[in-house]
Order: C-alpha cells, then sequence, then structure tokens
C-alpha cells in the first residue's frame, strides 16, 4: 500500500506542482477531488481556484484540510495551503478515516505531532 500511495502522491504533487508554476493555486484539495483516468490521477474541480498572489475570501471548503493561516486570513503563500491540503489528504487515505476536527488533534496535524500511521514504515 505504501508504494502505492507514494506513486499517487507524487502525481499529485507533479499536478500541484504545474499549477503553481503557471501563478494558480487550487484551494480546496480534498479525496473528492482526485480523480483517475488510465492509472494518472488528477487533481479537479477549480472551482476555488485562484491566483497565488491574489487576495481571496474563504467562504466554501472543509477545515479539515484548510492550512491554519487561511482560516485566519492570513493569505500569503497560498500554495502551501495546497501542499498542507495534499497531505491531510493523504494522511486520510493512509489511515482509511478523515482528519480529526478536533482543535487538539487539528493541532497536532498542523505541528507535525501525529503518531506514526500503524501499518506504516517510518520512511513512509
Amino acid at each position: 500500500m505504501e508504494k502505492k500511495l507514494t506513486e499517487v502522491m507524487f502525481q499529485l504533487l507533479n499536478t500541484l506542482k504545474h499549477l503553481h508554476s503557471h501563478g494558480l493555486t487550487h484551494l480546496d484539495v480534498k479525496p473528492n477531488k482526485i480523480y483517475i483516468q488510465n492509472c494518472v490521477y488528477k487533481i479537479g474541480n477549480l472551482g476555488l481556484a485562484n491566483r497565488i498572489d491574489g487576495t481571496i475570501s474563504i467562504k466554501d471548503g472543509n477545515l479539515r484540510y484548510l492550512r491554519m493561516e487561511l482560516i485566519n486570513d492570513d493569505h500569503s503563500h497560498l500554495d502551501k495551503s495546497d501542499m498542507f491540503s495534499l497531505g491531510a489528504t493523504f494522511y486520510e487515505l493512509a489511515r482509511y478515516s478523515p482528519p480529526p476536527a478536533s482543535r487538539t488533534l487539528y493541532q497536532a496535524i498542523y505541528q507535525g505531532k501525529l503518531a506514526l500511521l500503524p501499518g506504516f514504515s517510518l520512511a513512509f
């Protein structure tokens, strides 16, 4: 399973790299925005996409996948918000359950203070 998740992660990271290289950010990366076609994984539904350097107002989106700075109206480094959301997405895919909604557990994710995922190697 690690090998497959790693493959998917690299494909989606390349998707975000391409989007960011064009000055855009997705702002709504989560599992139901990931599509597969011919063994190629893609991030779709660009409804909240915006310019990386733009000012935005987040009215939609799932707080479980949003970077804390974005929730607090800090719109600098919007590309990092996509990376945080992708990380939360992979956390969900690896655990078969969504990221925690409680503020305490959310802060643990944000600060990188999570226990290792059961059944996965330290390298993963």
